[in-house]
Parts: C-alpha cells; sequence; structure tokens
C-alpha cells in the first residue's frame, strides 16, 4: 500500500517553486522488514538538504489507514502496530535496530491491546507543527501543510493514547466514499460484528473485549461514510 499513499488536492494548489520544494522532500526510502506475521517500516527523517521531512510519516499513516480497513474487510487477522519518531541505524545485516524499534515494539505489544496503531508521544510531537523542519521558510511552511494532514489521520481514544484514525476526517476527505469503498466498510463492519459475537458467546473475555472496543469505534465513524 505504501506506493499508493497520494497526496490531497491541497498540495496541488502549490505554486511551482513550492511544488519543487516538495518534490525535495520526497527524499528518503521506506525501508521494509518481514518477522512472521510482524513487518516494520523505516525510513530517516532528515534528509540530504537537512530539511526535516513529514512525507514518510504522512506515507506510513495513509497506509496503516488502508492496512487497517482491508485487512477486516477481507477477513483476515486485524492489524495492531505503533508509530514512532526515534533514534535507529541500519545494521551491516540491512536491519534498522535501536531506541525507536524498541519503543514501537513495546506500544504494540504492551499498550495498543485490541486492533489500532498507537502513536508516540514523540510521534505526535513531530506533528505538531510548533518546531521548524527547515531552514528554508517555504519548505518549513510544506512541512507543516504536511504535517496537519497528518494529525488529521490520528485521534485520542477512550483510554487517552493517541492512534491511526483509518475511519476518520482525515481519511474520509482522502478517499471520498463510493459505492465501492462504502461496501468495503460495510464488509470491515459486518466482520467485526460477527466476531465480537463469536468470542461473546465463547466467553473469550480477551478476545470479546478487543472486538467490542474496535466496534465501538467503527461505529463512532460510520456517519462520516454514509
Amino acid at each position: 500500500q505504501l506506493g499508493k499513499c497520494t497526496i490531497p488536492d491541497k498540495l496541488a494548489t502549490l505554486s511551482v517553486p513550492q511544488q519543487e520544494l516538495y518534490r525535495r522532500s520526497k527524499d528518503y526510502t521506506i525501508k521494509v522488514e518481514r518477522f512472521s506475521d510482524s513487518f516494520l517500516f523505516s525510513s530517516r527523517i532528515s534528509n540530504t538538504f537537512g530539511d526535516k521531512t513529514i512525507s514518510p510519516m504522512y506515507d506510513v499513516l495513509a497506509a496503516c489507514c488502508a492496512a487497517m480497513l482491508s485487512s477486516l474487510a477481507e477477513k483476515k487477522i486485524p492489524v495492531r502496530g505503533a508509530v514512532t519518531v526515534g533514534a535507529g541505524a541500519v545494521l551491516e545485516d540491512g536491519s534498522f535496530y535501536g531506541p525507536a524499534l524498541a519503543e514501537a515494539h513495546h506500544l504494540e505489544s504492551e499498550v495498543a491491546g485490541y486492533p489500532r496503531v498507537v502513536i508516540s508521544d514523540t510521534a505526535r510531537l513531530f506533528l505538531d507543527g510548533s518546531s521548524s523542519y527547515s531552514k528554508d521558510p517555504e519548505m518549513d511552511k510544506i512541512m507543516k501543510l504536511l504535517a496537519g494532514l497528518c494529525r488529521t489521520l490520528i485521534c485520542q481514544d477512550m483510554d487517552g493514547c493517541w492512534i491511526v484514525d483509518f475511519l476518520g476526517q482525515g481519511m474520509r476527505k482522502i478517499i471520498p466514499p463510493d459505492p465501492l469503498r462504502v461496501e468495503v466498510l460495510k464488509n470491515a463492519y459486518d466482520f467485526v460484528r460477527s466476531e465480537a459475537e463469536r468470542f461473546r458467546q465463547a466467553r473469550d473475555i480477551k478476545l470479546a473485549l478487543r472486538y467490542h472496543l474496535l466496534r465501538e469505534y467503527i461505529e463512532s465513524r460510520l456517519a462520516l461514510w454514509s
């Protein structure tokens, strides 16, 4: 899904010089690693021009939204994960390692709980737009615009954690509802409801609660998608 993420029309209104700067922000590569049923996506934040680029964060958040919805609609294993910003390095064997990986693993395994993608405090602060992303005022302006778009893809959950809002207003603007997409959402909702009921009947407290929480999230967003 990462290669298919698109930027909303808001960025298409940039002037030609600004579009050139935006292309400069795409100077990065998202590295993908797989361990059994787990995936690790990593990318450097600073580009070769010294800018702190938001583009890889946008790609990852948008991809998380798409992956979470499609996994439910196709009745596969629901996505659970975490997004963070921190220190790390690529080792000789090509694998990513460092404090950022440790924090992401902790959030996914100990904090997420039910199928959701948790946003770390450092990632949220990175997106709050209060600090400068570039010494170039125009580049800084573009990155703050993109950071704002990223903020529309996250929300605060009932327990105070910030999570990927895969059916929220931000995703609604990126992917306007049409009959096909509404059908995908319906399939996802039907699957979550059936799983919640199945585990309730089986008196599986852990899984019944997880699907109940996921169902509550989806139901809170249904009106956005007609």
